[in-house]
């Protein structure tokens, strides 16, 4: 995404989710989930850490705060700065201790996983998420962002725990 979109994107208000994926098309993918659970805010997509950090940088720098995500979908595999090098960079930096991070990886390597619950990501999940997953994974993580009868139905109906 350039990022002059994404400029525009935040000058109009937060951004509470956002996507670093090199693949276009699991960025997409995740996207398209992400509004089938009916979550309708703004969702920034970042082609590479690189870019993702750079911008959170500016913004911090220029103290809006604000517009930093609460929410980031991070792909662990990616050139330049590896998703495990952005995670390590994200938790070294005290204005961004509180971005919840859920990892994205098409490996279930249970040393990847080990890896990133170690650097303190909120959730491990396969790439290609079901609703239902994403569901959970934000109704856990950032239930503000789910429809208030999505998170209702979470919490009250065991049978789709």
């Amino acid at each position: 995404m350039p990022a002059g979109r994404f400029s525009q994107t935040v000058s109009r208000g937060a951004t509470p989710i956002a996507v670093v994926d090199d693949e276009p098309d699991d960025a997409f993918f995740l996207q398209r989930q992400i509004r089938r659970i009916g979550v309708t805010c703004r969702i920034a997509v970042f082609a590479d850490g690189h870019e993702a950090m750079t911008r959170w940088r500016q913004l911090a720098a220029k103290s809006h705060l604000h517009a930093l995500p609460e929410l980031l979908f991070l792909d662990l595999n990616m050139p330049g700065p590896t998703g495990f090098s952005v995670l390590c960079w994200l938790r070294e930096q005290e204005w961004l201790k509180q971005l919840r991070v859920v990892i994205l990886s098409g490996s279930g390597d249970p040393g990847d996983v080990a890896l990133a619950t170690s650097l303190s990501a909120d959730a491990y999940v396969a790439k290609h998420p079901s609703p239902s997953q994403l569901e959970k994974i934000i109704a856990r993580l950032a239930p503000r962002l789910l429809p208030r009868n999505r998170v209702r139905r979470l919490v009250v109906d065991p049978s789709r725990r």
